[in-house]
Formats: structure tokens, C-alpha cells, sequence
């Protein structure tokens, strides 16, 4: 009979660093998955969802992909020698921007952080 069951192995094995780093992993895996769980829960309100679902992610993935590389490609080319200390964004701008123009950057980009994020939360919890 106790050949029927397997032994319990150690999750130490599979994960190495041990539970609690992988738990909190778990919501940076998740995240990226949220916006596409949205477009398919409004598929009942989309006119045409099992052409115009697919077709959204298709146009839109590649169209962020290159606004991604295309802000990396600018920052890397802006930011200043630092002898291996990491700058942020805010610090690279800071060097070349005015004042004005600095403080839109920085709080507008802030704003606008916040207002997406709670309208796709009301969006995800209608």
C-alpha cells in the first residue's frame, strides 16, 4: 500500500529561495495579464469580439513593444556617464529639461499613473 503513494518531496527543490520570494513574485506575473483579462470580459459589449478581440491585441502589442524600445533607445542615449550609479528617469530629465516642462514630466507622469490604474480597476470591477 505504501508503495501507491509518492514520497513528499521538499519544495526546496522546485524553489530554491523558498516560498515567500516566490509569493511575492506571484503579482509582478500577474499584472501584464490584467489588461488583456479586460478586453476579454467587455467581449459582450465589443461588436464583432471574436474578429475585433484578437485583432486589438495584434495592433496594440507591437505598437507598445516599440514605444517601449523607442523610450529605452532615447533614455539610454540622454543619460549621463555615472561610473556605475544607476540613474532614474526623473534624475536623467532633471539634467536637460527646464523647470516647467520638468514638473509636467514628473507630476503629469505621476497623474497619469494613478488615473489609468483606477480606471482599470473600475473597468476590471464592473
Amino acid at each position: 500500500m505504501s508503495g501507491l503513494v509518492p514520497p513528499v518531496r521538499s519544495h526546496r527543490r522546485r524553489l530554491p529561495a523558498g516560498r515567500i520570494p516566490r509569493a511575492a513574485g506571484d503579482p509582478h506575473r500577474s499584472r501584464p495579464i490584467l489588461g488583456a483579462n479586460a478586453a476579454v470580459e467587455l467581449g459582450d459589449e465589443i461588436q464583432q469580439p471574436r474578429r475585433n478581440i484578437p485583432l486589438s491585441f495584434i495592433i496594440s502589442i507591437p505598437i507598445v513593444v516599440a514605444i517601449y524600445v523607442a523610450i529605452g533607445v532615447v533614455t539610454a542615449g540622454i543619460a549621463p556617464w555615472s561610473g556605475g550609479r544607476a540613474l532614474s528617469l526623473a534624475e536623467m530629465s532633471d539634467s536637460f529639461m527646464a523647470r516647467i516642462p520638468f514638473l509636467f514630466f514628473l507630476l503629469g507622469g505621476g497623474f497619469l499613473a494613478v488615473v489609468t490604474t483606477l480606471n482599470a480597476t473600475c473597468l476590471w470591477g464592473t
